[in-house]
């Protein structure tokens, strides 16, 4: 005498995870009229960035004008140049491409 709802046999008793209806809603259903292009080829026209070094120098630039805060001006003032520097390049390599 217990409510148990019947389960349709084309349906698990649980959802299984990562189907459209365990995502979706057991009691919904799902259309698949989406076509998937089978192409995986790369287009030879685009371009790579080029490999740089002046994300390393902009973070080296922030870590030398913090630490001259604690140590020295003068660091802090290299550490302000080399920032300029590498912003200034970095922007200069975006509008480049």
């Amino acid at each position: 005498m217990t409510d148990e709802k019947e389960i349709p046999e084309n349906e698990p008793a649980l959802p299984v995870v990562g189907t459209p209806q365990a995502m979706v809603g057991s009691n919904t259903e799902v259309s698949s009229n989406t076509e998937v292009s089978s192409n995986t080829e790369v287009s030879s026209n685009t371009e790579e960035p080029q490999p740089t070094y002046v994300p390393a120098a902009l973070a080296m630039g922030i870590m030398m004008l913090l630490w001259g805060i604690l140590t020295n001006w003068i660091m802090s003032a290299v550490g302000a140049a080399l920032m300029i520097w590498a912003i200034t390049v970095w922007i200069g390599e975006m509008h480049e491409t």
